[in-house]
Parts: structure tokens; sequence; C-alpha cells
């Protein structure tokens, strides 16, 4: 929430788009609903000394129900407009095309009547509540499936609520109000492309960090949190009144640092880098015509990882396997896919690979690539306002003796397939009660020469995300 001339301003209202659409809601908001239009007390002594001039745009119904009853209806101090038998509004009117409007607006636009509508239709979808005891008002965005229209028109036209309702809002606090609503706004909606929230898992419980400062989040369960709708935007709101950890609780939650998965599948994707496909080819002589046609088709190289237990985090060991005498570590930019298959944020993985296995038969694929501890994910989860930038830096170092004996690096803008469409084909014969993650694939290879050894240290570093470091050992 956002404070503005005392008022609480919830963040829907500055980052939701909308406008309305009535050739497809067919003005819905007048039917449906327990009650008539919210009315505030003046408004009903403005319509009541307008009524006459607002009849003759009423229909039949509208009009007679005025004339044998109140306008409104009055309950617990709270008002509102009277309704037809049909549950609309009473001052609405139905046109040729069978959109309703609102009969008071049109004596307003024609002239008759100097009262335009009741300011809650008028400042719609924004609705205002008013604390008892602190006499502070709240404007919320109200949000219903009727007007899914409207939302889908916003956002062609990239309109926010609040402009949407300019008028209405002048009408309401007048254009001071407003004007410092838009500058606070535009500043708000600067700062959060800027934004990047991580969430950690710890043996300590579950962490957030926003722009330096870290905050212990209260949601007990990794897989509901990690799955909560919109995570990205909660967070932006608990902190604003959460109370940020100290230096030593920082420390203590960083040592114990897990792989941040709970229940999660772990998928991966090949062939989706140029150097991947030429890697792979090397391989072997037999492969090279289906590694270069994977890496040319519409559909990608996926394949199942690891299963949670099988993950190591952030410190943990990863194997090699014995029967392996060619070894390499794979850098990739993993995805968390949530339980609604979109992507909700970003880790480091490590695809351990044993390429000679691979390398005698591509059907050993499996055996190369899932056993214990063959893939690696952490520090953290990164939550982005939009997509990660294409230029992210993906840096290998692997050392040996305190020596770095392999240094690699890429950029995410060498990736040939496109995140969304890696995200689609794995969703197309499959579905993620509690998400999943996904390898997309590696740009770095170290080359044939160069094997795992036991007790090396893979560092792998993803700008942005952090750097996962595990120790090698055999399997």
């Amino acid at each position: 929430m956002l404070e503005i001339q005392g008022k609480l301003i919830s963040l829907d209202i500055i980052e939701k788009k909308f406008v309305c659409n009535l050739e497809a809601c067919k003005g819905a908001c007048c039917v449906e609903g327990d009650d008539g239009a919210p009315l505030e007390k003046d408004e009903i002594e403005s319509i009541s000394n307008n009524l006459e001039k607002i009849l003759p745009f009423l229909d039949e119904e509208g009009s007679q129900s005025i004339k044998s009853k109140f306008h409104y209806i009055s309950s617990k101090n709270k008002y509102s407009t009277e309704l037809k038998s049909d549950g609309s509004c009473v001052f609405s009117i139905k046109d040729e095309l069978g959109i309703l409007h609102c009969g008071i607006e049109k004596s307003f636009n024609a002239g008759e009547s100097n009262f335009l509508k009741p300011i809650s239709c008028h400042l719609y979808p924004i609705r205002i509540t008013q604390h008892e005891e602190t006499n502070w008002e709240a404007l919320n965005y109200h949000q219903w499936d009727i007007c899914k229209p409207a939302c889908s028109n916003g956002n062609k036209l990239k309109m926010p609520i609040y402009k949407f309702v300019k008028k209405a809002l002048d009408r309401k606090y007048g254009p001071t109000f407003y004007d410092e609503l838009d500058e606070v706004a535009e500043n708000w909606l600067k700062k959060k492309i800027n934004f990047m929230i991580r969430i950690y898992k710890s043996k300590l419980g579950n962490y957030y960090e926003i722009e330096g400062k870290y905050y212990q989040s209260q949601a007990g369960n990794w897989d509901i949190w990690i799955n909560t709708p919109d995570l990205y935007q909660a967070l932006l709101q608990e902190s604003n009144s959460a109370e940020s950890i100290d230096e030593t609780s920082i420390k203590d939650f960083k040592i114990n640092l897990l792989a941040p998965i709970e229940s999660q599948e772990v998928w991966a994707s090949g062939v989706t880098y140029l150097r991947s496909r030429d890697a792979r080819m090397e391989e072997s002589e037999n492969a090279k015509t289906a590694y270069d046609r994977v890496y040319e088709a519409d559909r990608p190289e996926l394949f199942f990882k690891s299963t949670a237990s099988r993950v190591a985090g952030p410190g943990d060991d990863v194997n090699i396997r014995k029967d392996s005498t060619w070894n390499v570590p794979e850098p990739e930019l993993t995805l968390f896919i949530n339980n609604r298959a979109e992507i909700a944020g970003y880790t480091v993985g490590n695809d351990m690979s044993s390429r000679s296995i691979e390398g005698e038969n591509t059907l050993y694929l499996p055996q190369a690539k899932t056993y214990e501890r063959s893939a690696a994910l952490g520090p953290c989860i990164l939550l982005t306002a939009s997509p990660i930038h294409p230029d992210t830096t993906i840096d290998l170092k692997i050392y040996r003796e305190n020596s770095c004996v392999y240094h690699g690096q890429t950029q995410l803008n060498t990736m040939k397939r496109k995140l969304q469409d890696l995200v689609d084909y794995l969703h197309r014969g499959l579905k993620f009660e509690q998400g999943c993650f996904l390898m997309t694939g590696t740009g770095i290879v170290p080359p044939s020469t160069f094997t795992l050894e036991s007790e090396d240290e893979v560092h792998i570093e993803i700008e942005s995300i952090g750097t996962l470091k595990n120790v090698v050992k055999w399997f």
C-alpha cells in the first residue's frame, strides 16, 4: 500500500491495467452483486433534486419503481441504489445491443441533470472503504470475473487503473491528489522494474531478500509459498510492514541453506545452445545426425533429470559415476515453473553429465543424466517483475587443489530456444501439482580432454541470482 494525502492506495491500482469493454461485458456490473451501486449520503439528496430530470431516461420498470418506492436502500448507515426485478440497478437502461447504461449519466450528458452519477460507479473498479477508528480511507481494486474483458482491454492499451479513473479521482479528491498519485506511481513503477527478490530455503526457515534487506517469511510450507499467485507482488507488499532481520540472523540462515526445492521434479532441456549441439556430436559419431536434427527442430529435447530428494543444494556434494570416464558439470539457468505453468522464478542449476556413457549410445542418456546427486540447485530463487534479461551472464569455474583448472562463460542470448517454448512443450503432456524446475541447457562445455575428478569444486554463477558451489565425489 502507498499513502497519498492520508489515503491508502493499493498497489494493484497502480500496477494492474483496466479499460471497460462494454461490448464484451454488456454492463454486467449494473446487474451482478447483492446490492445496487453504493451511495454516499449527500448523493441521495443530489439524485432526489434531479429525479424529475432523470426519470425520462429510464425504462418503464425503473421509472415506476422509483415513483412507487424510494430510489435507494438504507442498511446500517450504508446506502445503495434500489434494484429492479432482474437484479439490475433501478437507474440502468438497456440499449438495442443489450448493453446496460446509466440513466443518471444519460440525463447529465443530455444537459438535463447536474449530477453525473454515483462516485462509486465513476471510480469503478476502485472501491473505497473507511476505517471506523482512524477515519482513513483505503482505495482497493475490486476484481471479479465479469471484468475479465476490461482487464484484457487494459493490458492491450497499457492503461493502469488509476489513469483509467482519472476524472473520477479528480472529482472525488481534487486534481492535486491525482497529480501526487501519478508522480508516486511513476516513481514506484520505475523502481519496481529494478527490484529483484531472492527467496531462500534454509534449515531455519524460509527467507527473502529485497534491495539488500532480508526478511523471514511466516510461510512454513515451501511448496505453498513458492506457488503463491504473484509471489513477487505479495512479497513486495509484505515487506512494507515486515521487519528486516539482523546481520547475525542473516549469517545463520545462509550457512544453513538448502536446495530451493521441496516436492517438485527437476526436468532438463538439451541442445538449446550451438555449443551444446557440437559437444554432444563430439561424444559419438553415431549421434551427429540426431543432435543436429533436434537443434533445428521445433520440438526441443526434454528429459527427466531428478526427484527432489536426489537434488544437491549449496555446499552439498555432487556425484560422478565410477563407470564413466568423462564427466562434466553443465551450468544452466533453471526455471521455477509454478503450478499454473507460469515462469515464476529463476535459479542456478548444475546438470552433472557422464559424457562417456552417453557417447557409447544415445539410448544411454538416462544413465548418463539421472543418478544420485546428479543435479544441484541454488542458492536461491530469483523473482523479477519482468523476464530475466537476455544479456545475463553464466559463469563456470572448476577448482582443483585451490587452482582454477577450467573457466567458461556464456550469455543467455546465445540460446537458440525461447524459455517460454520450453515451458510450453514440457506442459503438453504433463501437469505438476506443486510446480517443477526446468534446466534450460548449457552453452558452456569443457573440452573433451577435461574430466572432473573427486574433490574438484564447481562454482556456477549466474548474474543477479548468485553462485552455486558444490564439491565433486565419486559414486
